[in-house]
């Protein structure tokens, strides 16, 4: 696994928008990074990039990230796999 923090800037285009809501600076949040890299004999690897705003600072809060945001993602693509309509 590998995880870093970055800054998403509030779009230009919006700025005026949002400077009367106290959100001027943008939002901090966290990349993390969970991948197989030994996956079973014919299988794909598997390989989840996440978002968070929780912060992440070590192994185990990035595990943590994994096992309560990965479902989700799993349970998302199987509902648009069943819809026909893809993930993108």
């Amino acid at each position: 696994m590998a995880w870093t923090p970055i800054h998403i800037p509030v779009p230009s285009y919006l700025k005026n928008q949002l400077d009367t809501q106290g959100i001027e600076e943008g939002i901090e949040v966290w990349i993390v990074r969970a991948w197989e890299p030994d996956p079973p004999p014919g299988a794909e690897a598997v390989e989840w990039i996440l978002l968070t705003t929780l912060p992440v600072e070590d192994w185990e809060g990035a595990r943590y990230i994994t096992q309560i945001l990965a479902p989700r993602k799993v349970a998302l693509l199987a509902v648009c796999r069943r819809s026909g309509k893809g993930l993108s």
